[in-house]
């Protein structure tokens, strides 16, 4: 069974799990539309929710979920559908699943199944309590991502415009620990992920390819 909007409601039906639709005499003509989605088969689980933003209330996101198993590996991702819900089947076993936004949602910090926030896979997974489904469960976890900040720019060789590839790009917070990095673009380009609300270091270790190191001030 399926209430309004897309949400498994278990069966018998808990009709409190959907949401309301409000009629006001305004309107006369509702459209109302379910995706059903197929139970588990035996040995698989369903593993569901709602991926929304804080400051949007409950309201579902464009947004991204990727599995991966208990040694690590990158298993798939998928995109959200309408009104930000998600839908994965697995079989039995260990897994870690990772939630980010996209789109005009890609600022939002990207959070695990346990609410603990990763920013683009930068957190140790070996920390989290693995999610595990068994016995053709149905589970849900929502996720209610934090709006973030993307930083971007370049990094150019001094006097010319050329920029500078594979220079790594290290985000430290107050303390000086470094919570991300990424490397430069073949333009000396980059762009992070969405990283939680803060203060930051920003350095460009050009090091390991013969330039110096400069910290943005």
């Amino acid at each position: 069974p399926m209430a309004w909007p897309n949400t498994p409601c278990g069966d018998p039906c808990d009709v409190l799990a959907g949401d309301t639709i409000n009629v006001d005499g305004s309107n006369d003509v509702f459209d109302i539309n379910l995706d059903l989605i197929d139970p588990p088969l035996p040995g698989e689980n369903l593993v569901w929710g709602v991926i929304s933003g804080e400051d949007i209330g409950s309201m579902g996101v464009d947004a991204y979920f990727e599995v991966f198993d208990a040694g690590y590996s990158y298993l798939g991702s998928d995109a959200t559908g309408q009104y930000g819900h998600y839908y994965a089947y697995l079989p039995d076993g260990d897994y870690y699943i990772n939630f980010y936004g996209s789109g005009p949602y890609s600022h939002y910090v990207s959070e695990l199944h346990d609410g603990s926030q990763c920013p683009w896979n930068s957190c140790d997974l070996g920390a989290i309590t693995p999610l595990s489904p068994s016995g053709e469960s149905i589970i849900r976890i929502d996720a209610n991502l934090a709006p973030g900040v993307i930083f971007s720019g370049s990094v150019v060789q001094v006097g010319t415009a050329n920029g500078i590839e594979n220079v790594d790009m290290q985000f430290a917070d107050n303390v000086g620990a470094v919570v991300f990095s990424m490397g430069t673009d073949p333009d000396g380009l980059y762009s992070t992920p969405g990283l939680p609300v803060g203060s930051y270091y920003v350095i460009a270790n050009g090091q390991p390819i013969g330039f110096e190191t400069e910290l943005f001030d």
